[in-house]
């Protein structure tokens, strides 16, 4: 039984964790980084404009970029607890 958690636990890898926080932060983060660029250089409105941008590009990019490698885990859990069902 513990061997089925540890291996549980190996699906969602340090690795998977990283990947699903940081493709996500990639789209956010240059957004957000010109906003306050702009408005540095005195810019409001575009960098206002940006700045709003930033959190609504951030939830689509999670949306879409934030399931990194979901379907293999899907599929490695499947297995694991198909396995899991089958002992005693």
């Amino acid at each position: 039984m513990e061997a089925m958690i540890r291996k549980r636990a190996e699906v969602w890898s340090t690795y998977r964790k990283l990947m699903a926080n940081l493709v996500p932060a990639l789209a956010f983060v240059p957004v957000f980084a010109i906003g306050l660029m702009l408005y540095q250089r005195g810019q409001h409105i575009a960098a206002l404009a940006f700045l709003v941008a930033s959190p609504i590009v951030g939830l689509v990019a999670v949306n879409f970029l934030g399931l990194y490698q979901n379907s293999q885990m899907k599929q490695e859990l499947r297995g694991l607890l198909s396995k899991e069902d089958a002992e005693p």
